[in-house]
């Protein structure tokens, strides 16, 4: 199943982002107050594309020393692109256009590719320079997983998952990520988010999962093994049950492909599956 990172991007910086900040930029958190902190929906208008396209992250916040508020934008950035750095030039414009307020951008690289890329967009003549756009940058693939270990900070448990890591490494991060967990207080409903995201990204076999368990249960003190024990029943409850809706989706498709060569139409086949028109579209 793809993964859809955009929206897991999106729920892991949104509901932790004074953690994110802390962080991957804790120069810049410093200055920031928490007290005035909302998201806005943002589409804007590509003119080299002409597509509307939408902003993920906006943060409407203020900056101590600073009167009214700041937009903080955060770019996920989940494969290469050419013109990435023109392209966060272009969102900066049109968002300046639009709010007319400082604007500080971030771009979170998120993708495979450890080369380096360009923080900025320059526009020059051997006579004059006319443009010098910077944004701040975090390449997840250029980080060492094990320098974070000791942070305890829920975001930079999550974000482990994209650091650069080997295959043979993947079981240990996971374990690492957990021992993290329990460190942290936090929600159990936060703690769906983050563990949402690692398994996204480190999918591990089941017997696999059930060695990183084991190997915890042995290593940790008495007094944090009752919470292992329940953060894992947790996290193999929703596993299981976003198993089921997977399964139950399925078999949905399954009985409206045969209802499309029975020549049902598609309002029929809406109600009696639960699928949406464009669903049922895709199954033709």
């Amino acid at each position: 199943m793809a993964i859809d990172h955009d929206s897991l991007y999106k729920e892991l910086i949104t509901n932790f982002f004074k953690e994110f900040m802390e962080g991957f930029f804790p120069e810049v958190s410093e200055y920031i107050d928490y007290n005035y902190l909302d998201f806005l929906e943002q589409e804007t208008y590509d003119v080299k594309t002409e597509e509307k396209r939408r902003i993920d992250i906006l943060a409407n916040t203020k900056v101590y020393g600073e009167e009214g508020y700041v937009l903080v934008h955060v770019e996920p950035q989940s494969q290469k692109q050419g013109d990435f750095n023109e392209r966060m030039f272009r969102y900066y414009c049109n968002l300046y256009l639009k709010h007319r307020l400082k604007i500080l951008p971030v771009a979170v690289l998120a993708h495979d590719i450890k080369r380096d890329e360009p923080d900025k967009f320059n526009i020059n003549f051997p006579f004059c320079d006319v443009l010098d756009f910077k944004f701040m940058q975090l390449h997840l693939k250029k980080m060492d997983w094990k320098e974070y270990l000791r942070r305890e900070n829920p975001v930079v448990a999550a974000l482990m998952s994209k650091m650069d890591y080997s295959e043979e490494e993947k079981k240990q991060v996971k374990k690492e990520f957990f021992r993290m967990m329990l460190k942290l207080e936090i929600d159990e409903a936060k703690i769906e988010i983050l563990t949402t995201f690692m398994d996204a990204y480190i999918n591990l076999e089941p017997e696999e999962e059930e060695e990183v368990k084991e190997e915890l249960l042995e290593e940790l003190p008495p007094g944090e093994v009752s919470k292992l024990e329940k953060l894992v029943t947790s996290w193999e409850k929703r596993g299981k049950e976003e198993g089921k809706e997977e399964g139950k989706k399925e078999r949905d498709k399954e009985i409206a492909k045969l209802m499309l060569a029975d020549g049902k139409d598609i309002e029929e086949i809406m109600k009696y599956t639960g699928l949406s028109k464009e669903e049922i579209e895709e199954l033709k």
